[in-house]
């Protein structure tokens, strides 16, 4: 709720209607902290003195504001760059005016804010390590993810092929996983469907180098739904070779 505070100043100490300003503005401020892309976490934020679009920070950038003001005496506040909305906004809304108090109301208020979606990037987690990620994943993610199964999937060496056993024959494939690894199947280890795969080293690498990808749920997933789709395709054509 926004409040005015106007014919204040000479009732109360500075201090104390500055820090009252302060939290009227916190409580006018929205933001929340959330997964964007790939190990991207990002807060966007709405700020009541600004118009528009909210404002999006990475964590870094929330460091980098917190250590910009966090050591800011109110004798030198050359730190904190008032706008035109900023100004503005103060002057309408708390009768406050004067580039000293300003700028103290500047550097508490980010400071307090900053602080606290800090704390709230270093607690949020997105899902857990192990979290199915058709249950809670964004779109943008999930789609991301289809594509670089795509991209996997056009990456992977098969050769299907007729084994022979004394007197009767039967269907092979040697698959080349994107990862370096290889295994052999018969066909009838490629009629059932895939529960999960099972990662070595080799997997791991593969993802991080290629993708830039870290997290240990996001590479399972990728495998889950690598295997998933790359057995259909190749039963298909073990199931089409002619002995």
């Amino acid at each position: 709720m926004k409040v005015t505070i106007k014919g204040i100043i000479k009732e109360n100490r500075e201090d104390l209607l500055i820090d009252k300003i302060v939290e009227s503005l916190l409580n006018d401020t929205e933001y929340k902290v959330y997964h964007r892309f790939m190990g991207e976490y990002v807060c966007e934020v709405k700020f009541p003195m600004f118009k528009g679009l909210p404002r999006v920070y990475d964590r870094v950038d929330i460091v980098e504001f917190i250590n910009m003001f966090k050591d800011q005496k109110d004798s030198e506040l050359t730190s904190f760059r008032s706008s035109i909305d900023w100004n503005n906004y103060l002057e309408s809304n708390y009768g406050m005016s004067g580039e000293h108090n300003v700028s103290k109301i500047g550097i508490r208020y980010y400071n307090t804010l900053f602080t606290r979606i800090l704390k709230d990037f270093d607690d949020y987690h997105y899902v857990p390590d192990y979290g199915p990620v058709n249950e809670s994943v964004d779109k943008k993610l999930d789609d991301t993810i289809n594509r670089i199964v795509d991209y996997m999937i056009e990456d992977t060496k098969w050769d299907v092929y007729e084994e022979w056993e004394d007197d009767w024959s039967y269907v092979m494939v040697t698959l080349h996983y994107p990862g370096g690894e290889y295994e052999n199947y018969r066909i009838e280890e490629m009629e059932r469907d895939w529960d999960r795969f099972n990662l070595y080293e080799g997997d791991v690498q593969y993802v991080k180098d290629h993708f830039g990808i870290n997290q240990k749920w996001i590479i399972e997933e990728l495998y889950d739904r690598y295997i998933k789709k790359l057995r259909p395709i190749i039963y298909e054509e073990m199931k089409n070779y002619e002995l």
